[in-house]
């Protein structure tokens, strides 16, 4: 992997199912704990934000078949050995070129920004004439 460049599964994953730095952080937290679950007041402590923003964050990643929920405490648990694989790749990626990966999540919002506005874009038919 360069030091610029994502492989395509990993910019794959980002996009499909990391919306910001800070999720993406709660994921490899608890990767890197497990087969530890911890509750979200654990979690915010240990990457210093708040109980809130890591229970906000979690919801998309139990969803996602990333991480499961029990009794209010979160542990690592991809339902698939490629959800697993994914992750590490993305773990890799972040551990050797922190900022491509941040630069890819960031991107995702002016891509989505700009996807939404072409939706409203005004486009003539070919059969349209000037007269109206």
């Amino acid at each position: 992997m360069s030091t610029r460049t994502l492989t395509r599964e990993t910019t794959a994953f980002l996009r499909d199912h990391i919306r910001s730095v800070e999720q993406l952080d709660v994921l490899l937290h608890l990767r890197a704990v497990a087969p530890r679950a911890l509750d979200a007041h654990a979690i915010a402590a240990e990457l210093r934000t708040s109980e809130t923003s890591v229970t906000t964050r979690s919801k998309d990643l139990v969803t996602a078949g990333l991480l499961a929920s029990t009794d209010g405490a979160l542990r690592y648990a991809p339902a698939s050995p490629e959800l697993a694989a994914a992750v590490d790749a993305v773990a890799a990626a972040y551990a050797e070129t922190r900022y491509t990966v941040i630069e890819q999540i960031l991107a995702k919002p002016a891509d989505n920004i700009r996807l939404f506005a072409d939706a409203f874009r005004f486009r003539r038919n070919k059969g349209d004439d000037d007269d109206g």
